[in-house]
């Protein structure tokens, strides 16, 4: 079985086990929107339920990690991904944890990315070659009051995986 997690990251890992060869969730959540909110939380329970294991990672416990820092972000994300089987495991990430996506496309892992920095470069480019067991759900940006409409970030085309968008969704970190 694959290491759940890099020890030096270990104090940032919160490992909930499941069955012994259980299927590995992974979840990334945002910089502002943390494990303990609604759709993380709810998606935690919800594998739980069936029987994976869930591993939900505090940006904030890791040591020496600034949250601020997408590079050092991702860097990690790719860390906490390396052994993870495709075939098996899962990734669910919201706004600043989809800075991850790029490593889990590299490995081909499934992902739902929850509003997705669709206006990083590279986020974008791995959000277009991701595998077909992706889903990304996201919005336009919020406007603010008595500013012309921002437009969202372009949507990757994706080959393989399904981009639902909604109104009232908005990019948080």
């Amino acid at each position: 079985m694959p290491q759940l997690c890099h020890s030096r990251h270990m104090a940032g890992v919160e490992t909930e086990r499941a069955a012994p060869g259980a299927p590995v969730a992974t979840l990334l959540p945002g910089r502002g929107y943390g494990p303990q909110a609604p759709l993380l939380y709810y998606t935690r329970m919800l594998l739980q339920g069936r029987g994976w294991t869930v591993r939900t990672v505090h940006w904030e416990r890791v040591p020496g990690l600034d949250p601020a820092d997408p590079v050092a972000v991702a860097a990690v994300a790719e860390e906490l991904l390396d052994g993870a089987d495709p075939a098996r495991d899962l990734v669910v990430g919201k706004s600043l944890g989809s800075l991850a996506l790029p490593a889990a496309a590299e490995r081909g892992l499934p992902g739902i990315w929850l509003t997705p920095l669709l206006g990083v470069e590279a986020v974008r480019r791995a959000a277009a070659r991701a595998p077909g067991a992706t889903l990304l759900i996201g919005g336009a940006p919020p406007t603010r009051t008595g500013t012309a409409p921002r437009p969202p970030p372009p949507v990757p085309r994706c080959t393989r995986c399904r981009v639902p968008t909604t109104p009232s969704s908005a990019p948080a970190t």
